[in-house]
């Protein structure tokens, strides 16, 4: 995307962004379960405090810093080629992390995988209000990022 102007070639920025918003949200799922194949019990809820502090300084980083420099110093190209060397260390450490020692045999079919997966969900008391919980949380955390933007820009104009 760095090569890209936005533009005068806002199409191919948008069919990248989905490129990259797939990838992103396959990385995300991929790591959590890395965590929960390699962490033992008692450390998954350090593990995923640490994950979600990296994904707040990550949000804060490309958000507001990176729009910031962007307009000061580098420019649109200039700040996606820093963003994609601020990566190169987190390419490092997935490329060395630790396989997991415990396999776990795939499901043979697609009711093992999933059907059966819901079905425990859900015949657990109260699993409608765990899923409400959910979407209201992120509901809310969409919505308090978003004013980030705004909160910026007023920032911008004191």
């Amino acid at each position: 995307m760095g090569f890209l102007e936005p533009g005068t070639q806002l199409r191919w920025m948008a069919a990248l962004a989905v490129v990259i918003a797939f990838c992103s949200a396959s990385q995300d799922i991929v790591f959590d379960a890395w965590k929960t194949d390699v962490l033992p019990a008692e450390e998954r809820g350090a593990g995923a405090a640490i994950s979600v502090l990296g994904y707040r300084l990550g949000m804060l980083v490309s958000g507001g810093l990176a729009l910031w420099l962007a307009d000061r110093w580098l420019g649109w190209q200039g700040m996606y080629w820093l963003m994609a060397a601020l990566l190169i260390p987190c390419i490092i450490a997935t490329l060395l992390a630790p396989e997991p020692t415990d396999t776990i045999p795939s499901p043979k079919s697609l009711e093992q995988a999933v059907v059966a997966p819901l079905r425990d969900f859900f015949g657990r008391n109260n699993a409608w209000l765990i899923l409400l919980l959910i979407v209201l949380y992120k509901l809310g955390d969409a919505f308090a990022m978003s004013l980030t933007t705004t909160f910026f820009d007023s920032r911008r104009r004191l």
